[in-house]
């Protein structure tokens, strides 16, 4: 199906990563210009073994760290893109807030 977009809201529970970077028209527009790209099951794999990604398409932490660079605030030579843990890890030890939201 690819990269898309959902509402949270159909999604409950969710965890909600309070970073305090800002949105920029950069990372919108990149957002929207990746929107329908492959998702790469194979670099999934490859992220829960510790692998280097391939780059055959996206993965929902390589897309999210991406909007994140675009938005400014991280490192990019140190934030994680492989594997969702370690972007959770990376913003938790930058001192960010975890939420649970239930609805």
């Amino acid at each position: 199906m690819g990269v898309q977009l959902r509402a949270c809201s159909n999604v409950l529970p969710f965890d909600w990563i309070k970073t305090d970077i800002s949105w920029t028209i950069d990372a919108e527009t990149f957002a929207f210009r990746e929107l329908g790209k492959p998702y790469s099951y194979l670099d999934a794999v490859r992220a829960g073994l510790g692998s280097r990604l391939k780059g055959g398409g996206y993965i929902c932490s390589e897309y999210a760290a991406e909007i994140q660079l675009r938005c400014g605030g991280a490192d990019p030579l140190t934030i994680p893109k492989a594997a969702p843990a370690d972007l959770v890890d990376y913003w938790l030890n930058a001192g960010a807030l975890l939420q649970v939201v239930r609805r």
